[in-house]
């Protein structure tokens, strides 16, 4: 009789936990239609209310199976669903046709983990209109993050890539993650944080962005911003990176939690931080002064 009865009551839960996650879409896609007339930002990242519920592969069902809403949709926000690696991928493969205009995905704090990435890798030419892509927190080991490059690196139209905190890179992977980041071509911005980057691991990533750069064409991507973490302590790195960027002018750059800006026309480097300040105070070939609150520094270099 009490198994009976729990029976019952689990039948109960999983229906109503079913009916949630529905009217929870549901009202996501009443919400586009009222603003957009169209579904066109669809936003089931997580959010610290008690508006947030966590989609499983159910609640994915439940997005796909509007697939004649689908057509118009530019943003899908999933971050923080905590999506397993083979929901993932079969969901991916199944989205891809259904979202033609697709401009920017987040599926950031998801286990989309290898199986994903090459699904991501494998469709992304069919997202012809992707513009960002955010990877953080994914579970991608290296294999499949250098797999990935290989494919987005090709994209036409990709500008904004987060692959921070995912797998840790050693000199071999390093030389092939510079390698292959050096093809890119239309990149704005690309965050590294927390794949263990750091100083010695930089000199074999921009080692492998050489020998690219040598096997023919330049490295074109006209990059705004890199995210590098709290591994980069020398500002020589930085520098170094810089140089192997031929059309890139300027760069703000965020490492130590802390905001630069280097500028290849003029020399300078701006901040109101005085982390990577304070190594070159101790050098002769700069010049240090303040300019509305923000020291900069002239360097003597071949940026």
């Amino acid at each position: 009789m009490h198994r009976i009865l729990a029976f019952f009551v689990l039948a109960l839960s999983t229906n109503q936990c079913f009916s949630n996650l529905e009217d929870y879409v549901e009202r996501e896609f009443e919400r586009n239609r009222e603003q957009y007339g169209c579904i066109k930002d669809l936003d089931f990242g997580f959010k610290s209310t008690n508006d947030f519920m966590k989609l499983s592969e159910i609640g994915l069902n439940f997005i796909v199976e509007k697939q004649d809403d689908l057509n118009s949709l530019e943003s899908l926000n999933l971050s923080g669903n905590n999506i397993p690696e083979i929901v993932a991928h079969d969901f991916i493969e199944k989205l891809v046709i259904l979202t033609p205009n697709l401009k920017k995905i987040n599926l950031s704090f998801n286990r989309i983990g290898f199986m994903g990435a090459s699904i991501i890798g494998n469709v992304c030419h069919q997202w012809e209109h992707l513009e960002a892509l955010y990877l953080c927190h994914a579970n991608i080991n290296s294999d499949g993050l250098l797999s990935l490059f290989i494919k987005l690196s090709k994209h036409p139209n990709l500008k904004h890539l987060d692959i921070a905190s995912n797998a840790f890179f050693n000199e071999e992977s390093a030389y092939k993650l510079g390698h292959r980041f050096a093809a890119f071509q239309n990149l704005n911005s690309i965050s590294f944080e927390d794949l263990g980057l750091n100083d010695a691991l930089m000199d074999a990533f921009l080692l492998g962005m050489d020998h690219y750069k040598m096997s023919g064409p330049e490295c074109v991507m006209p990059l705004k911003s890199v995210h590098f973490g709290n591994n980069i302590k020398s500002l020589d790195s930085i520098l170094k990176f810089m140089s192997k960027l031929d059309h890139a002018y300027q760069l703000n750059f965020y490492c130590q939690k802390k905001k630069y800006t280097i500028n290849k026309e003029n020399h300078t480097i701006k901040s109101k931080e005085k982390y990577f300040l304070k190594i070159y105070e101790q050098k002769s070939d700069k010049n240090i002064k303040m300019v509305k609150g923000k020291q900069i520094i002239k360097l003597k270099s071949n940026l």
